[in-house]
């Protein structure tokens, strides 16, 4: 029995010897040692299989909607308004001086546009007060305003240096002018210059003379016996002035003397006369 169970190469594996275990659990041993050391290998993936069932994706097509679904659907689209921005209500403002800053509003550019007005309205030469506004004593009211349109003569004439006198005179009207003769004897005599400038002559008392006038032509009459001295004692006048065309005649007028000259109102016939120059004779114009 004994030799029955000594090793031999015949003998059953479970029966061989214990060194070749040994020899097994070293070379595991290396073989896990190796694996821890080494470096991870990739996990390996999983192809999927080429005959994979394919899923189809099935779109749902919505019925069209009826007419009243359509309406519903615009009136839950419609947009909404707005609420309106607030607006500042304008204010009147008084500027005064040169405006500065920048317009930050309508209300702004309005108000700059009114300074620059205002501004180029200063820019522009002020007009001249009317002379006779400042004078102490002014001119009287029956004398109109018509006159008052010869802005030159205006300024010329200066201020009334008198109340105005009223008369109840004669006058005689000529082929160029008029004579006027105040209850005391004055005599005044304008030749008219039509639209320009024409004479006066004035005397405190007519010269005495015997002369006779002469014939005048068809048509006009020689000075009144009142007038007549006068004019034959001033060539110059009768040039001027030529034949009477009317008669001599009751007439109301008003004088009225100014620093540099006289207001001669015919009250019968509506019209003024200027003349200039306090002297008794110069340039005279009208009437107005």
């Amino acid at each position: 029995m004994r030799n029955s169970l000594k090793p031999g190469n015949d003998a059953p594996l479970a029966l061989r010897p214990a060194p070749l275990l040994k020899m097994a659990i070293l070379l595991a041993l290396a073989t896990v040692l190796a694996a821890c050391g080494a470096e991870p290998s990739p996990t390996p993936v999983a192809l999927a299989p080429t005959n994979a069932p394919k899923l189809l994706a099935t779109v749902y097509m919505s019925p069209t909607p009826n007419p009243a679904e359509q309406q519903a659907t615009r009136l839950a689209s419609r947009p909404t308004t707005a609420p309106p921005t607030a607006t500042a209500t304008a204010t009147p403002t008084v500027y005064i001086g040169t405006f500065l800053g920048e317009a930050a509003s309508l209300d702004d550019v309005s108000s700059i546009a009114a300074v620059v007005s205002l501004e180029a309205t200063s820019a522009r030469p002020a007009a001249l007060p009317d002379r006779l506004s400042i004078c102490p004593m002014p001119p009287d009211e029956r004398f109109g305003t018509n006159w008052r349109t010869a802005t030159d003569l205006v300024s010329s004439i200066g201020c009334p240096a008198d109340i105005a006198v009223p008369y109840s005179g004669r006058a005689q009207v000529f082929e160029r002018g008029v004579m006027y003769l105040t209850p005391d004897g004055e005599l005044w005599a304008i030749a008219s210059g039509g639209p320009g400038e024409g004479r006066f002559w004035y005397a405190a008392g007519a010269p005495q003379t015997n002369g006779e006038p002469g014939a005048p032509p068809p048509g006009l009459n020689p000075p009144a016996p009142r007038f007549l001295p006068y004019w034959q004692g001033l060539p110059e006048l009768q040039d001027a002035m030529g034949w009477a065309r009317t008669a001599e005649r009751g007439n109301d007028f008003v004088i009225q003397l100014f620093q540099n000259g006289t207001l001669l109102l015919d009250a019968s016939a509506g019209q003024v006369f200027i003349l200039m120059t306090a002297g008794d004779r110069g340039p005279a114009y009208g009437p107005y």
